[in-house]
């Protein structure tokens, strides 16, 4: 059966002008309107402004066309037109009613103002008649948009409950209705019973025998003979008849009168709450008992409002305590709590000892609590500090309103809550966000607010500071070769050792793996002994020429590098724990905290790149190499983008046969204002890998297509060199790269050489490189170790890496006849390649008296400008089809 067809088919939807007509009713019978104003709807309004910070409060009934407010605390009219009026936002709500921006809320937008300020804020509290119909409102206004918590609904809730039970009172001070039946016709038994409200009376003889009755009210349907003789006992609940028949007794024996409330069985059959009350009417002679006269009155609804309000009291006392919440009333002058509910078990004290709970909260925090009670204060503490008993340090927030009783005497109001979770979990917020998790240093974020501040304060006094930014030097090693929590704990380490050196008034932070900073104040230039004693003599003092002004941040950046060259022992290990330190002071350096922290990374970079563990003090000359770097690594892209990067050539001699057995590809760069450059005009470029590998890129393919155009027409180029950077030999597809080049251009792979030089064998990469040349070796291309005997040559390459060639160094070639030293070594180099078997080539060879020392010397190619300046493909055709008669006559001329 669906909804529709049952046995409720025939009820319509209530007529909404049938419920206000009954409303408008209700509210005219508890005749409210236009009366004078009374204590406790004002004292009510006037709590409610208080306790919520609102400019406005009031109790509002909403009649006909108009608001009509009973008690109102704030400058707002008495009076105003229904749809300007508030309290009509709760008449069809059960529960309160928030509006949090009434200017873009539709409900609100025809309200009254407060003077000339628009209303924001709206809340209120519906307030029913005891029959449940709503009548009115306790509502609350502000002027700005806010929000209400859940505690603050609940407290305004209980507020709107006072309010209805003032209608109450004002209801029942009213004339009370007429009896249904009539009361007795004697005179002595009428002032007896003059009970107005009675809906039972009766006579009873001494012993409780009723014999006479009048029935009103709920029990107008029932016979008389239910109550007549003793047969009134079985219409008293059983659960309560003992308790009747107990203070009956009682009031017999005593000839007292008898009054309890209980319930009695009306005519419907249920149970009903009457308030009995019995008069004994005594023998003056005797002072015995002579008859009972008694009245009942309906008291359910009293009885089950008072059974609400106390399930709804205890609800609230579990509300409150499950939310660590207390009511009190105190007087503040006596130090005297005059109510507290069940405080005891959140404060640990007794609920009267006031003294008690004042003396644990914290010594830093009673200065706020004590100003907010002095009289006119705020009465409302935020958050303060409360030590238990048990030794937990509790937070508190407190919330009061000050009131004077009728002599005069201040006291306060008011509720406090248990916000520790809270200020806990945002100190874990705050500490997330500006505290570094591993070693509670400050944060990046952090720090560059302090720093924002720090240079504020010091433009504004005139004052100085420093930046010190340190780089762990081996951090990865260590991370690599110990473990991660190896790192974590050298880390950890870093951020005490930091601490430690640099004092109470240096900020010091971790902005992110193994990079720290700190922020120095230089009140004055340092020029006092180091406040923490280096382990080892400071190598710059504090009062360097032209570096006063930042020398307590480049004696802390010295004393930093000292401390930590101090080993670092892990897990039975000792750890490399050196750092580079860069130093940037304002307003020397720079003005703006961005500006500053580039100065002092410039400074970090110098150190490292001077061989770091050290500290370096930022210069000018840093920037404008940065700067150069930066425009040379965008013109480069520029380059690449636009093919301006190309080879040129130049010929490899054998010098028993003097015949070109290859060549060597030089990269060449065609600037658009600068002309042709060489290598040493574009060498930092190398530096970034990107840039690095795609001059590689760009060179392999021009060089391929150079050699297909070469044998294509019939021309001996031999092998020709192509020079690789270590930045290449990061990529593991290196080998397959060049080869797929060779071998879609059709050039037989030994046709191409690789000439690399012995700084790709240094670091980490050792195994890769060695695992990419042994790949190429393979293939059938040579390998040549070009620069042998400069920077960091060992004989130990030689048998590690499948080099085919030496290529002596320019710079032991061109004294050569004039330089006993650079000949010993030439000879030297020539022997260990014979030795190896390996070529040896010569770079550098400028005239025929070096060449012919050089054959004399058994070295097997030479190269250099006695042969050919290095020239573009379309001249390498021309030099090798007349290069031969070309050098035979440059030979015999230098000859």
């Amino acid at each position: 059966m669906s909804e529709t067809s049952s046995g409720t088919a025939g009820l319509q939807p209530a007529d909404p002008r049938a419920a206000e007509a009954r409303r408008l009713a209700a509210l005219r019978r508890l005749r409210l309107l236009d009366t004078p104003p009374e204590p406790g709807f004002e004292r009510i309004a006037a709590t409610a402004r208080e306790l919520f910070g609102v400019p406005v409060a009031y109790v509002g009934f909403v009649a006909e066309a108009r608001e009509w407010r009973k008690a109102v605390a704030g400058p707002a009219a008495r009076e105003v037109p229904r749809d300007a009026g508030y309290a009509r936002l709760a008449l069809d709500a059960g529960e309160v009613v928030v509006v949090e921006d009434a200017a873009s809320d539709p409900r609100t937008r025809a309200g009254a103002p407060l003077g000339e300020t628009p209303v924001r804020f709206v809340a209120a509290a519906p307030l029913a008649a005891s029959c449940g119909t709503r009548i009115g409102a306790l509502v609350v206004l502000d002027t700005v948009p806010r929000r209400l918590d859940p505690t603050d609904r609940m407290l305004l809730t209980e507020l709107a409950r006072a309010a209805v039970h003032e209608i109450e009172q004002h209801r029942a001070a009213g004339p009370a209705p007429a009896a249904r039946s009539a009361p007795f016709v004697t005179e002595e038994r009428f002032r007896a019973l003059a009970a107005a409200n009675a809906c039972i009376v009766w006579r009873a003889c001494a012993d409780g025998a009723v014999g006479e009755v009048a029935i009103s009210g709920p029990f107008a349907d029932r016979a008389a003979g239910d109550f007549l003789d003793f047969a009134w006992l079985g219409l008293i609940h059983p659960q309560d008849r003992p308790a009747a028949l107990r203070a009956a007794a009682r009031a017999a024996r005593r000839a007292a009168p008898f009054e309890g409330t209980h319930r009695l069985l009306d005519a419907t059959g249920r149970w009903r709450w009457t308030q009995l009350r019995a008069v004994p009417l005594v023998d003056g002679t005797t002072g015995a008992v002579r008859e009972w006269i008694g009245k009942g009155a309906d008291a359910h609804e009293r009885m089950l409002a008072d059974d609400a309000r106390r399930r709804e009291a205890e609800r609230l006392r579990l509300a409150l305590q499950a939310g660590r919440l207390v009511t009190w009333e105190a007087d503040p002058e006596a130090k005297v709590m005059i109510r507290r509910d069940d405080g005891s078990a959140l404060f640990g004290v007794p609920d009267d000892d006031f003294a008690a709970y004042l003396s644990r909260i914290d010594p830093e925090d009673w200065p706020a609590v004590d100003a907010a009670w002095q009289p006119g204060g705020s009465m409302n503490v935020e958050a303060f500090r409360y030590h238990h008993p048990d030794g937990r340090t509790l937070w508190l927030s407190s919330r009061g309103v000050e009131m004077r009783d009728s002599d005069g005497r201040r006291r306060i109001v008011g509720v406090t809550f248990d916000i520790t979770e809270r200020k806990e979990a945002e100190d874990r917020a705050w500490r997330a966000a500006n505290r570094d998790a591993l070693t509670g240093l400050s944060n990046r974020a952090s720090f560059q607010r302090s720093l924002d501040g720090a240079l504020s304060d010091a433009a504004r006094a005139g004052g100085r500071l420093a930046i010190v930014l340190v780089d762990l030097d081996d951090f990865k090693d260590v991370n690599d070769s110990a473990g991660h929590d190896a790192g974590d704990a050298l880390l950890r380490e870093a951020g005490l050792r930091l601490s430690d050196a640099s004092g109470a008034a240096a900020l010091v932070a971790r902005l992110g793996g193994d990079e720290f900073a700190v922020l120095v104040p230089c009140e004055v230039p340092c020029e006092v002994p180091c406040e923490v004693p280096c382990e080892v003599p400071c190598e710059v003092p504090c009062e360097a020429p032209g570096e006063a002004d930042v020398g307590c941040g480049l004696a802390l950046a010295e004393r930093i590098v000292a401390r930590f060259r101090a080993p670092f022992v892990y897990g039975g290990r000792v750890l490399s724990c050196r750092v580079s330190v860069g130093v940037a002071g304002f307003p020397d350096h720079a003005a703006s905290a961005a500006e500053l922290m580039k100065s002092a990374d410039l400074a970090l970079y110098a150190a490292k790149a001077q061989g770091r563990n050290r500290a370096e003090l930022y210069r000018p000359a840093l920037r404008e190499a940065v700067e150069a770097r930066v425009a040379l690594a965008a013109e480069m892209r520029a380059a690449l983008a636009g093919d301006a990067i190309v080879p040129h050539y130049q010929p490899k001699i054998d010098l028993a046969t003097g015949e070109v057995v290859g060549f060597e590809a030089l990269a060449r760069w065609r600037h658009p204002s600068r002309g042709l450059l060489a290598p040493g005009a574009f060498a930092e470029a190398f530096e970034d890998a990107e840039i690095a590998c795609g001059i590689g890129a760009r060179m392999a393919r021009a060089v391929t297509a150079d050699l297909a155009g070469w044998l294509a027409d019939g021309l001996e180029p031999g092998t020709v060199a192509l020079n690789l950077s270590a930045a290449e030999f990061g990529r593991s597809d290196l080998p397959r790269t060049l080869f797929s080049i060779l071998d879609e251009a059709g050039v037989p792979r030994w046709r191409l050489g690789i000439e690399v030089t012995e700084t790709v064998f240094l670091g980490k990469r050792a195994g890769a490189v060695a695992e990419t040349l042994a790949r190429f070796a393979e293939a059938g291309l040579r390998i040549a170790l070009d620069d042998f005997g400069t920077g960091y040559a060992s004989l130990t390459h030689l048998k590690q890496f499948p080099v085919d060639d030496i290529k002596i160094d320019r710079s032991f070639v061109r004294d050569l006849e004039r330089d006993a030293g650079d000949a010993a070594i030439v000879a030297a180099v020539i022997g260990l390649g014979r030795a190896l078997g390996l070529r040896v080539v010569a770079e550098g060879v400028e005239d025929a008296g070096q060449a012919a020392m050089l054959a004399a010397m058994g070295c097997d190619e030479a190269q250099g400008y006695l042969y050919a300046r290095p020239m573009p493909a379309q001249a390498v055709g021309r030099y090798l089809r007349d290069g031969g008669r070309a050098l035979d006559a440059r030979l015999r001329e230098a000859g």
